[in-house]
């Protein structure tokens, strides 16, 4: 048996000859390369559904989110109440210094004026959870785009039933292994759960001040 698939390799191949067993075009090495490509089919047909999903679920994420951030820029209002405040104590300022004959050189210049940009701490608040909301969106498809590469290269199937073939097949494995794929497919929901957990309270922030 190889994964769902049964067959009688006894039949499929034909026995070696005496004391051949291990030799480069064996029948071991072609039994071995059917289970192994079996299970990788069935591990790359489950990673690719999962992968096709969060990156389209992260393409159509980041598209909402960069609109988002748009009109928000577009819109961005200055807060005119932190100007007037400021404008105004460096007016008392100076009317102070004038009553007291105080030299207005000695008296440091103004660091606002009416066309000075502030933005309200609301603002800022909504803009950084927009950005950090789109960032791990953009990570998680990113990882995704390159998690659908690695399980391609690993279930591309490679030509002939040798020997040789047959010691590729696990160091292709194991390199899965070593890079950690499994565990970056299986992390990249909670890094899509992230982002919209950061989208949601930026519009919950931006609906408050409304």
């Amino acid at each position: 048996p190889t994964g769902r698939k049964t067959y009688n390799y006894e039949m499929r191949y034909p026995v070696d000859a005496p004391g051949r067993e291990s030799d480069y075009e064996a029948r071991v090495w072609k039994i071995y390369l059917d289970a192994a490509e079996e299970y990788d089919r069935d591990m790359g047909r489950g990673f690719r559904s999962t992968l096709d999903s969060v990156l389209l679920f992260a393409s159509i994420l980041s598209v909402v989110i960069t609109a988002f951030i748009v009109e928000i820029a577009r819109t961005l209002p200055t807060d005119q109440a932190v100007i007037t405040n400021h404008l105004l104590t460096d007016i008392a300022t100076l009317l102070r210094a004038n009553g007291n004959a105080t030299v207005l050189t000695a008296i440091p210049p103004s660091n606002y004026s009416p066309d000075t940009i502030t933005f309200k701490t609301a603002d800022i608040c909504i803009g950084s959870l927009f950005f950090a909301s789109l960032s791990c969106s953009l990570v998680t498809a990113l990882l995704s785009v390159l998690a659908k590469q690695w399980v391609l290269a690993r279930t591309a199937v490679v030509p002939g039933r040798t020997k040789k073939n047959s010691l590729i097949q696990p160091h292709s494995f194991c390199g899965l292994e070593t890079w950690k794929v499994h565990d970056i497919i299986g992390a990249l929901p909670f890094i899509l759960h992230a982002s919209l957990t950061f989208f949601f309270a930026g519009l919950f922030v931006f609906a408050r001040n409304l």
